[in-house]
């Protein structure tokens, strides 16, 4: 079985000036690239065979900084169309 982890990707809807930026993953830059953006990487990562496509996805936790509401939607929105496109079963705890 294989089994990718996600966790304390930090994402982020707003830039705020009075501080650097915490992640990567920022959903309000004009453009996202995916040498940089984890998210985006894992999509070229498994489309050209260098990660196989897991069996089961873990979010781990700290998908957003400071648990940004906005950030959290976006990141699980797009970690779920990932587990869409790559058939990975999504299943939430009861």
């Amino acid at each position: 079985m294989k089994i990718l982890v996600a966790a304390d990707l930090h994402a982020v809807t707003r830039r705020l000036a009075d501080r650097p930026l915490p992640s990567l993953i920022e959903f309000s830059a004009a453009s996202r690239s995916a040498t940089l953006d984890p998210l985006l990487g894992l999509r070229g990562l498994f489309e050209n065979g260098k990660v196989e496509v897991p069996d089961l996805l873990i979010c781990a936790g700290d998908l957003a900084d400071k648990a940004d509401p906005n950030a959290i939607r976006s990141v699980w929105r797009e970690l779920t169309q990932i587990c869409r496109d790559y058939k990975v079963p999504v299943t939430l705890p009861r």
